[in-house]
């Protein structure tokens, strides 16, 4: 099983917001994935609809995740999100079910919540957003649309 480390830097409720997937692989080396979320558009998305926080949560860890995702990947996402983890990953396995549906291992797969010390994958996805946050890294996609998403959360 292949890990995907999701980390951000910065935080949703406190605009502007890095967040990025890792994943490693033994092919292709270590391949990452970076969304920039702005205070313009963050201001767009806030109060957008109920329970925002979280549904804005799932789907920035959904478009981060899904260019590295292959069928038997576990996520493992840092402990950012404490208190709101089953709402996040309800969401998520939401996004991944509509986006996969006829792929079980691809829209059920196992969702862990582990900070960055117990985990190596996480950790290397920590480091990777600071440094996108510094503008070491170039992110992939900056203020994408979440309209298809929010749609499919409802």
């Amino acid at each position: 099983m292949v890990k995907i480390g999701v980390d951000s830097s910065g935080h949703v409720r406190n605009p502007p917001i890095w967040f990025i997937a890792v994943r490693k692989s033994v092919k292709k080396g270590q391949l990452t994935y970076g969304i920039y979320i702005s205070e313009k558009k963050h201001k767009k998305l806030e109060r957008s609809c109920k329970n925002w926080f979280e549904k804005i949560s799932a789907i920035l860890i959904y478009k981060v995740v899904t260019p590295l995702f292959y069928e038997g990947d576990a996520i493992v996402i840092d402990y950012d999100f404490q208190g709101l983890e089953k709402y996040v990953e309800w969401y998520l396995k939401k996004l991944l079910r509509a986006a996969y549906p006829r792929k079980p291992m691809m829209s059920n797969p196992n969702v862990f919540f582990i900070p960055a010390m117990y985990s190596m994958i996480v950790k290397e996805a920590d480091l990777k957003s600071k440094r996108m946050r510094h503008k070491s890294i170039i992110p992939r996609e900056k203020d994408p649309s979440f309209k298809k998403e929010l749609e499919t959360l409802g």
